[in-house]
């Protein structure tokens, strides 16, 4: 299955040259759109590596571990608009790897998330470098 994880994304090479350009070795990227590719790629390490273990404190309630509840802000308040709720959307992710629906599922659910996180990125780098 093709993912971002595995380096063969819908929008790949857009998600590598901002990830190149904006995101830093270590800490928060200066940009909204660093960041917001930064947070995602977070999520998707979590998720694809760890199935999505460390997001949640307790997996009975699926509440939020404190460092990715800010990142889900962070990402929320990024993508404000767009329809997507965020939170949701990935305890959403993490559920279907826990009730073991599939890998396919969990690729279906999640990579559609990612792609509008990057087209979302891909329109702010633009609008920020035309104000330059």
């Amino acid at each position: 299955m093709k993912t971002y994880f595995n380096q063969e994304g819908q929008h790949q090479a857009d998600f590598d040259r901002m990830w190149d350009a904006y995101v830093p070795a270590q800490g928060e990227a200066d940009t909204a759109h660093g960041e917001a590719i930064r947070i995602i790629a977070r999520f998707s390490y979590d998720i694809y590596n760890n199935g999505g273990g460390n997001l949640f404190e307790c997996d009975e309630d699926y509440t939020w571990n404190p460092y990715y509840s800010e990142m889900a802000d962070n990402l929320t308040e990024f993508m404000r608009g767009s329809g997507l709720d965020i939170r949701r959307e990935i305890r959403t992710v993490v559920m279907v790897g826990v009730d073991r629906l599939g890998w396919g599922e969990v690729v279906s659910r999640f990579e559609p998330l990612m792609d509008a996180v990057i087209r979302r990125a891909l329109h702010e780098e633009e609008v920020s470098l035309s104000k330059k």
